[in-house]
């Protein structure tokens, strides 16, 4: 379980990395001694001490980490820092942490956990573990397994701007005043263009050369280009409920343009709301070096309308179905 939840926050990208690194060590310590965490041993020998995790934070060439665990008042401190930081981004990743461990085949259920030893000694670091697995709010939201699975997908986390964080974490609210303002510029913005083609369409019958007319077509071709560059992925998204995220929204520094828009449904509430996700896998076909190799890409050509799972290191050859309510994918090339 600790070796599956390493690698899982190894793949988190939040902005505050000391957190993560100290949830690593601790996942790293529960590896190498797992009795340390079991529930019947004594309060004073249960769970990792903060000078043992700060000490281990040398494995992440953090500048100064060797002399961390050396003051027992500066551990305490940096511990009070890190810990209530890491409790909220383990809230976060809530799911991230659920597919993760489903997808490594993890019975046990690990909660973040600190105890204070009595006569005031310092606090104790672990786990605590639930055997039942876990149910999403509001039941479980998959269909039945179907006979053939060859992957399944988990989601990952994403990072970048307050807007980026905000449609990952909170989403968005498609009704009430927020939808409506939008729903207001999406028409703003298709009248505009209906307008402005009008007005091309009519100075195309008062071009009096050549040049004129190439002009115009050039505008015209340009506003249509605009025109599917603003609307094409709304209505992707309203079909399917699922498509990639415009480029500008897409991340910079990354070769793949793998974020999505999915439309969630809330039926308890009966609304919908926008969420930025972003989906890996693990190659089966390319077995221990296939970890988090599949991402979510067009289907092109050859699947047409589609998403589809793409392993980075063979995308063409390693094709599977990309199924976002079962979070499921067959391989493609059979």
């Amino acid at each position: 379980m600790a070796t599956a939840l390493d690698r899982i926050a190894a793949g988190w990208d939040e902005q505050q990395k000391r957190p993560i690194q100290v949830l690593r060590v601790l996942c790293e310590l529960a590896a190498q001694e797992p009795e340390r965490l079991r529930p019947d041993i004594d309060a004073e020998q249960w769970g990792f001490l903060g000078r043992e995790i700060l000490g281990g934070m040398s494995r992440f060439n953090v500048p100064g980490a060797a002399g961390w665990a050396v003051d027992q008042e500066k551990v305490k401190s940096r511990m009070q820092a890190h810990w209530p930081k890491l409790e909220a981004i383990w809230e976060r990743q809530q799911e991230s942490i659920e597919d993760g461990l489903d997808a490594a085949g993890v019975e046990l259920r690990p909660v973040l956990w600190s105890s204070v030893s009595a006569g005031g000694s310092p606090n104790r670091y672990g786990f605590r573990f639930d055997a039942r697995r876990a149910t999403r709010a509001g039941g479980s939201s998959r269909i039945g397994r179907l006979p053939r699975v060859d992957l399944e997908y988990r989601l990952q986390t994403i990072s970048g701007n307050r807007l980026i964080q905000w449609l990952s974490n909170q989403g968005f609210y498609l009704g009430g005043r927020a939808g409506k303002v939008y729903a207001g510029i999406n028409l703003a913005l298709f009248l505009a263009g209906v307008l402005l083609l009008w007005g091309v369409f009519v100075a195309m019958g008062h071009a009096t050369t050549t040049l004129d007319l190439l002009k115009i077509a050039i505008s015209w071709t340009t506003l249509l280009g605009l025109g599917y560059l603003v609307f094409a992925w709304q209505v992707r998204l309203v079909t399917n409920r699922v498509t990639l995220a415009p480029s500008l929204l897409q991340p910079l520094a990354s070769r793949y343009d793998d974020y999505l828009l999915e439309l969630r449904a809330d039926e308890a509430k009966g609304r919908n709301a926008l969420y930025m996700v972003r989906y890996v896998a693990d190659c089966p076909i390319c077995g221990d070096e296939g970890q988090d190799q599949i991402y979510i890409a067009s289907g092109r050509r050859e699947f047409h309308g589609r998403l589809v799972g793409r392993c980075r290191r063979a995308p063409n050859e390693h094709l599977f179905s990309f199924d976002h309510v079962t979070r499921q994918g067959r391989y493609l090339r059979d």
